[in-house]
């Protein structure tokens, strides 16, 4: 009886403590697996924190001192190619304080001659929503992702590059695509090619697609579709004219052909002031006022520039690229 009460005992101290030992294995378990728990959620926090920091740094960087931003248009070639991704300096000029909202001084103003990075004056702002979400994408892709796109799928033109062709108390002029300039306190035109390579600040080379001999057929061809649209006859030459840049495969320059009409008008209706002036405008220039400059394109026949939307405040100018790095074979300085 003793020897079955001892073992009864045994059986059930042995019970008792395997139960205790599970329960113990359990809790350990258990507590191990919080342990490892809690170090993945710090390791995560850890990590989402850097991230945020991260994140905030390079949206400091790219809102206030640099930004990525790739040219959308062939308007600046050769200087600029489409596709080049540049580095724009934002602090120069002054940067924005939020997206479309407001604008930091800057260390200095745009010079002649400075290549700059402006707010399209044709560009139609979906809203300041809308713009920071796009411009948070743009930066934090360093341009590789545009949201702000239109119903075609193409990237709308909300920036643009344009050289400062024009500074305040310069007037410039285009005639037959070649830029002229009336310097404050000088007595005549200069020949924007005059100055080339005299000095850093003309060290550019506009490139020129339309020849020379393309203006006296541009202008006669003007003089058709005017006489054309008023009930006239164009005489012989004027068809002949129209016909051959119709036919040719050749780029017109817009901009002329437009003025020849607008002169042509002028003379056809004297009353209309609007004819009258707007070829005034063309035939003298534009002057450029205090806190305004004038931006072209470097390839002048192919580029929608001031020559379209006027001058530009220097509110609207948010920087200069300073650096190519894409593609690499084009790394380097950009002037």
């Amino acid at each position: 009886m003793k020897e079955f009460s001892s073992r009864l005992v045994e059986k059930t101290e042995a019970l008792l403590t395997w139960r205790a030992r599970r329960k113990a294995r359990k809790k350990q378990r258990e507590a191990a697996i919080r342990a490892r728990r809690n170090t993945l959620l710090k390791k995560l926090g850890g990590l989402l924190r850097e991230l945020v920091e991260t994140v905030l740094i390079v949206l400091v960087i790219q809102q206030y001192l640099i930004q990525a931003y790739v040219i959308p248009s062939g308007s600046m070639e050769q200087t600029l190619m489409i596709g080049d991704r540049v580095m724009v300096d934002k602090l120069t000029f002054g940067p924005e304080i939020l997206p479309t909202v407001g604008k930091l001084p800057g260390l200095s103003s745009p010079k002649r001659g400075d290549i700059v990075v402006f707010e399209n004056p044709s560009y139609i702002s979906p809203g300041v929503a809308f713009e920071i979400l796009h411009r948070f994408i743009y930066m934090m892709t360093l341009s590789l992702v545009d949201i702000n796109r239109d119903e075609q799928g193409n990237p709308r033109a909300q920036l643009l590059v344009k050289r400062a062709v024009g500074t305040a108390g310069d007037r410039v002029r285009l005639e037959r695509g070649e830029v002229f300039y009336w310097f404050p306190g000088e007595g005549g035109w200069i020949a924007e090619r005059a100055l080339l390579g005299k000095g850093v600040r003309f060290s550019y080379r506009p490139q020129r697609l339309v020849s020379p001999d393309m203006y006296p057929l541009l202008e006669k061809a003007a003089r058709a579709v005017v006489w054309f649209s008023e009930g006239f006859t164009p005489d012989l030459e004027g068809r002949a004219a129209y016909q051959r840049i119709a036919d040719s495969k050749e780029l017109v320059d817009y901009y002329a052909f437009e003025l020849y009409q607008m002169g042509e008008r002028a003379r056809l209706h004297p009353e209309e002031h609007d004819y009258a002036r707007i070829w005034w405008q063309g035939a003298m220039g534009w002057y450029i006022p205090p806190g305004r400059l004038l931006p072209l394109g470097d390839n002048r026949d192919n580029s929608r520039d001031g020559r379209y939307f006027g001058t530009v405040s220097l509110r609207k100018v948010l920087g200069r690229p300073i650096f190519r790095f894409w593609p690499p074979a084009r790394i380097g300085g950009v002037r």
